[in-house]
């Protein structure tokens, strides 16, 4: 996915943000804490790096759409208002989204 096509797709699944410039901060932001997952130890090969991530693009997105419509109520644990309830599985990404990310290693 291009840079474009991603905030494209965050645009359409976020629910009241339409901001174009909040949304390719949170695509970055989603970029950085999916590398960090799947290159723990960092990576100098910016090329080998942008072929391995470029198949988390659609995981990057759902990273992104998950920190946009959390945004207001950050590492809220529990909320009840009527019928609505909100708790959140950590303070930053969820693990079930992360553990779909996985680690990329090679040989020294």
């Amino acid at each position: 996915m291009t840079d474009a096509e991603k905030l494209e797709y965050l645009t359409a699944l976020s629910k009241d943000e339409k901001d174009q410039e909040v949304l390719t901060n949170y695509l970055h932001l989603a970029e950085t804490v999916a590398f960090a997952k799947v290159f723990p130890f960092g990576c100098e090969d910016e090329e080998k790096a942008a072929k391995v991530m470029q198949k988390y693009d659609r995981i990057i997105c759902e990273i992104a759409v998950y920190l946009v419509n959390k945004r207001g109520a950050e590492g809220e644990k529990a909320h009840n208002e009527s019928t609505a309830e909100r708790q959140y599985e950590n303070g930053g990404v969820p693990d079930s989204i992360l553990k779909r990310l996985i680690p990329y290693c090679g040989v020294l």
